[in-house]
């Protein structure tokens, strides 16, 4: 994993850090950001975030320090597995 410095891009011509390649664990575990989980559930970021505080919604990974994201594997188990209890009403 190769690290290259961000390049300068404001007036003051201070660092804003580094830029690391996208968040993956393996080809097939992928990161997904919160306005993306709403594409992969139907779910909206808040209700997101009231299923997962009472233990019905996959857990967020902590990326940073202001940043969070899902498993896209999770979210996508969770997804099937709710169109099955759907599918059985």
């Amino acid at each position: 994993m190769e690290l290259t410095a961000a390049k300068s891009n404001n007036r003051r011509g201070r660092k804003l850090g580094f830029r690391f390649p996208p968040p993956t664990l393996s080809p097939t575990a992928t990161i997904v950001k919160p306005n993306q989980q709403i594409f992969i559930t139907g779910v909206s970021k808040s209700t997101a975030y009231r299923l997962e505080k009472s233990g019905q919604f996959p857990r967020r990974r902590q990326l940073g320090a202001q940043a969070v994201g899902w498993l896209r594997s999770e979210l996508e188990a969770w997804r099937d597995s709710r169109q099955a209890v759907v599918g059985e009403v």
